[in-house]
């Protein structure tokens, strides 16, 4: 695969170094995600859109382990702004988004930039594919203004709860014998 069509419709040059590094952040190994990369790679030929190719590359983390799964199709990289009208500890992100179909207003979610994280509570009200946070919370995060930074949609119940994740140690996906 030599090129993947972006959502906007361009053509972008495949960099299997961006799909491994996604894969790893969402906590698979190194090893099962240079695999996962390298089978979907052979999948389909030139211009497989990213939607598609994010598709498989779930399909394959499932078969190694769910919530590393889960939390790979739930994470997005959207350009971020301070606004003064967010609430201290929420985050406004778009009104729909295709990949997090069940998304709620109030419900956990984890930002990340660099080395710095935040949770907050996420609610769905703006028409662009962007994350709006309250300044202070801006600063906290570290962004510049428009850089993307990593969105996890974190489950109401089910996946990690809202707290501190120092201490425990990060879960990483491993290739079934």
């Amino acid at each position: 695969m030599t090129n993947v069509t972006k959502r906007s419709g361009e053509f972008q040059p495949y960099d299997r170094r961006k799909l491994v590094e996604s894969m790893v952040r969402a906590g698979a190994s190194e090893p099962v995600a240079k695999e996962i990369a390298a089978r979907v790679e052979v999948a389909d030929g030139d211009g497989m859109s990213t939607i598609e190719l994010r598709r498989r590359v779930a399909a394959e983390l499932r078969k190694v382990n769910e919530s590393v799964s889960e939390a790979y199709a739930r994470t997005l990289r959207l350009p971020v702004k301070a606004r003064n009208e967010v609430e201290t500890g929420r985050a406004l992100v778009a009104k729909r988004i295709e990949r997090v179909p069940d998304m709620m207003s109030g419900q956990p979610g984890r930002l990340g930039f660099g080395e710095r994280r935040a949770e907050v509570r996420i609610d769905p009200a703006l028409d662009d594919r962007e994350v709006w946070l309250n300044p202070s919370d801006f600063r906290a995060l570290g962004a510049p203004e428009g850089t993307r930074i990593a969105v996890r949609f974190l489950y109401q119940g089910g996946m990690p709860s809202l707290g501190s994740s120092a201490g425990r140690p990060r879960q990483t996906a491993r290739l079934r014998a």
